[in-house]
């Protein structure tokens, strides 16, 4: 006797896909010596799994150079890559909350001339999402 498979579809509305809700401003005013949070909050539908959040300097063929900030594992929110300088930028975020957030700390005037980037993972067979930030550094007011 012959079995017949059957094969369900699974249908996802184009609606319920990953996306961005909020971003930081950009650009995003900071003064010189100063911390400045940059924040990514975003939706993930539940047939997705994030991978790995990372943060880095654009390039501008579209992908995320050296030096990688910080790479973040997506299931336990933990930083698994940093640069070698941690001293520079951390990580605050919290992805039970779908919150990606990075500090950047004692913001200079080189600064303002990186575009960094946002890339949550969801994966080979699904899109990631990026997000770009330049932050405008200005000098204190005295």
């Amino acid at each position: 006797m012959l079995q017949q498979s059957i094969k369900a579809a699974v249908f996802y509305p184009t609606g319920d896909r990953q996306r961005m809700i909020s971003t930081p401003d950009k650009p995003t005013r900071v003064f010189t010596s100063d911390n400045v949070s940059l924040a990514w909050h975003y939706y993930t539908p539940a047939h997705l799994q994030l991978v790995e959040v990372v943060f880095g300097h654009w390039k501008s063929t579209g992908i995320i150079v050296d030096p990688t900030l910080v790479v973040v594992n997506g299931s336990t929110g933990i930083p698994i890559a940093r640069s070698g300088d941690d001293s520079k930028v951390s990580w605050a975020g919290n992805l039970t909350n779908s919150l990606a957030v990075f500090v950047l700390y004692n913001v200079q005037p080189a600064d303002g001339n990186v575009e960094f980037a946002v890339q949550l993972d969801f994966g080979l067979a699904y899109s990631s999402l990026t997000d770009l930030v330049r932050p405008h550094v200005e000098a204190k007011r005295k």
